[in-house]
């Protein structure tokens, strides 16, 4: 498996970089790009606790026929929560796609969330950030109540950037 999964995550770097066209790269790949095996592929990433299986799995989007976000949110949300890997913000960018009120809890937690463990991380504030976006796309009472709690936060960032979308909000 392991073998397998060099070989095909090479054919993704080779289409992602250009190297290969997208028919040839659908010709080639030794899976069907389905659904389902991106779920497999996912799921696999999360046993192993792989980082860089998930960033692959993630790069695959594209290329799948059958994709829906709908049939990935849970899997998302759930991969969200973990700290495992650094796929918090395509995660969040992903998600931010459909403004699903699923997203509210999630995207909260996420932003008031602390992660200093991460020594790849350039800041929690852009994650929080982002976090705030998907909440005011998803624009609901229960959304704009997460960025209001949000503009209490104690870092001034993120308090500033909630207060920026409240404001926004007021005066648009």
């Amino acid at each position: 498996m392991e073998m397998e999964d060099s070989k095909e995550n090479k054919l993704i770097l080779d289409v992602i970089m250009g190297k290969i066209s997208k028919i040839d790269f659908e010709n080639i790949f030794p899976e069907k790009l389905s659904k389902n095996y991106l779920l497999n592929k996912i799921n696999r990433s999360k046993i192993k606790k792989d980082s860089d299986e998930l960033e692959y799995a993630l790069l695959l989007i594209p290329y799948i026929q059958d994709y829906n976000l709908e049939y990935f949110s849970n899997i998302f949300r759930e991969l969200l929560e973990g700290n495992w890997h650094n796929q918090q913000e395509v995660l969040i960018d992903i998600l931010s796609n459909t403004p699903d009120e699923k997203n509210i809890e999630t995207f909260y937690l996420v932003a008031i969330t602390n992660y200093n463990d991460r020594s790849w991380d350039e800041g929690i504030e852009s994650l929080a950030i982002k976090c705030i976006w998907g909440l005011r796309r998803i624009n609901t009472l229960k959304s704009w109540k997460k960025i209001e709690l949000l503009s209490q936060s104690n870092n001034s960032i993120i308090r500033l950037a909630a207060k920026e979308h409240l404001k926004n909000r007021v005066n648009g």
